[in-house]
């Protein structure tokens, strides 16, 4: 070592390796980043089937376009029954006659079921009717004004023209489960032919 010859600490000692004033190379052009990825040829490529395509086709020019899809109609609410008539001139089937022990001494009103036929005057919209007569051994008041003859006796399968109402109180004898149907007394009932109108 000479007289005033600088001496540097740091020159033989090995350079840190994660510093470095050093740029690193630029990758030669020829390398593609990993997430490239390669063309397909394009005979290799398969069609896509038409009815795969979830899209409505265009019409050519001049044609009118397809409908649009709808969602079905909701069905409307049924509207409730009308209120049957208080009052009721109907031509019916007895289906079901009743009796009662006592009926002809006693004056007892007993109820009997109807196939309803025709309804002449009123409301009513059900299949069944329900009656209240006198017994069946004391016949019924004849309707003057309506077709057919006095009713002697009760038969099922006899069509009966009535008048019939519905009193807002009364007692009557009912031999029926079905109570959901109103009871109707009959004020007259005549005696027609089945093939009656």
């Amino acid at each position: 070592m000479y007289a005033g010859e600088r001496i540097d600490a740091h020159a033989d000692a090995p350079r840190p390796t994660g510093a470095t004033s050093e740029t690193a190379p630029a990758p030669p052009e020829s390398a593609r980043p990993p997430d490239a990825v390669e063309p397909v040829p394009p005979d290799t490529v398969e069609p896509v089937p038409p009815d795969a395509v979830d899209a409505t086709p265009t019409p050519p020019d001049g044609e009118p376009s397809p409908p649009a899809l709808l969602p079905p109609d909701e069905p409307a609410p049924a509207s409730a029954a009308p209120e049957p008539s208080k009052e009721l001139t109907v031509l019916a089937r007895l289906v079901d006659r009743k009796s009662a022990p006592g009926c002809g001494d006693l004056h007892i009103k007993l109820v009997m079921r109807y196939e309803v036929l025709e309804v002449i005057e009123g409301t009513y919209t059900e299949r069944d009717l329900y009656v209240a007569h006198s017994c069946p051994e004391m016949g019924a008041d004849p309707c003057r004004k309506l077709p057919g003859e006095g009713l002697r006796r009760f038969k099922a399968g006899d069509v009966h023209r009535m008048r019939v109402h519905r009193p807002r109180w009364g007692s009557y004898l009912d031999l029926y489960a079905d109570k959901r149907l109103p009871r109707y007394y009959a004020r007259c009932a005549n005696l027609v032919s089945p093939e009656a109108p």
